[in-house]
């Protein structure tokens, strides 16, 4: 059979399209560095915590609510752990838990209770600006150049 001369070549149809695998972002080093940290004091605050709960276990009148609080704590340092291995290791799950830590970061340093002693109304001003407006803006060009940015997409991208 004699091939059709209007019909288009063939062509490979293969849609993967295969990246270099990027350097480690700076934005993924300093988000790696703040969960282990941040990692490293909940977990140390949690042995403190099993070490109180170990030293009077005969004081305990509901089991089940200490048996919450430690399985709570717990779970927080799963959380960081696997974030931090997440991101270590390029995976995807890794890359939106990151940006959910960062916006876990963005919630407790925003809104928590700001404990500073001001001398005047103006410097609690720049206290409140640098609150509630810049430090959001911070957050979210960190959140962009984590997740979404060139080098981000790069780094994350499947091998």
């Amino acid at each position: 059979m004699t091939r059709n001369p209007y019909s288009p070549p063939a062509a490979n149809v293969e849609m993967a399209i295969s990246q270099p695998l990027g350097p480690r972002p700076i934005s993924a080093w300093l988000l790696l560095i703040a969960i282990a940290l941040y990692g490293f004091v909940f977990a140390s605050g949690t042995a403190e915590f099993l070490f109180l709960i170990a030293s009077r276990l005969d004081q305990i009148s509901n089991p089940w609510g200490v048996l919450l609080a430690v399985g709570w704590r717990l779970f927080i340092v799963g959380v960081f752990l696997a974030s931090f291995v997440g991101i270590f290791k390029r995976k995807q799950w890794g890359r939106w838990l990151g940006l959910l830590m960062l916006a876990g970061f963005a919630v407790f340093s925003i809104f928590g209770q700001d404990t500073a002693n001001y001398a005047d109304e103006a410097q609690r001003a720049g206290g409140y600006f640098g609150r509630k407006i810049l430090l959001p803006l911070l957050f979210a060009g960190w959140a962009y150049a984590f997740g979404f940015s060139a080098k981000a997409k790069r780094y994350f991208a499947r091998r």
